[in-house]
């Protein structure tokens, strides 16, 4: 009889534990579920925002192509307007960088194909494999003193922003000899930062 009880007792504690595994295992089961739920909703949600973002550029490109001319010139001068200061400003800044031969300023403001190498006292930017540009010369007599912005346009094919500067420049040798360095730089978006990705520098 007594081994009858502990037999009874040792069944019905097994079959407790068993059927609180069991329901441990459903909760986290269903909690599973309910995160998995959430994730499907969330992605559904995304696409869709995605799709409706395809959708509307896509009908703002239907809508700048039926534009008058007009209209059109009026949208390049307000993305121009918009986007004036901060380029210009950057302007600024990659002059002081390239005047005085900082190169993580200077590449912390270039991207797409260019990138900063250094060769001696010589700064340079190379475009292409074979392709560089001098930018700046520890050696050089040519002493930075100013500049002026000449020029700003917005080429919307390429979403290009071009800037025209001219640089001044005197001789350490001879200060009322002063030259002229025409500076070309274009900047577009990157990862939704404006980058410069093209210099040029005109004679």
């Amino acid at each position: 009889m007594k081994n009858r009880v502990i037999y009874i007792l040792i069944l019905t504690l097994t079959c407790t534990l068993i059927i609180t595994s069991c329901d441990k295992n459903n909760s986290e089961k269903e909690e599973i579920r309910k995160q998995q739920a959430v994730i499907d909703d969330l992605n559904d949600k995304l696409s869709s925002a995605e799709e409706k973002e395809t959708l509307l550029k896509n009908q703002i490109d239907q809508l700048r192509a039926k534009a008058s001319p007009a209209q059109q010139k009026a949208e390049l001068y307000e993305i121009e307007h918009e986007y004036f200061p901060f380029v210009t400003n950057s302007t600024l800044l990659f002059v002081r960088a390239q005047t005085i031969g900082d190169i993580s300023a200077i590449e912390d403001m270039i991207g797409g194909k260019l990138s900063v190498i250094k060769e001696g006292n010589t700064l340079k930017i190379q475009k292409e494999k074979d392709d560089s540009l001098e930018i700046y010369n520890e050696d050089s007599l040519l002493v930075y003193k100013d500049m002026v912005i000449q020029g700003y346009e917005y080429y919307p094919k390429n979403d290009i922003f071009r800037v025209y500067i001219r640089e001044f420049y005197q001789n350490k040798e001879d200060e009322k000899e002063l030259s002229i360095k025409h500076l070309n730089l274009s900047f577009t978006k990157i990862d939704n930062i404006m980058k410069i990705v093209d210099i040029e520098f005109d004679s």
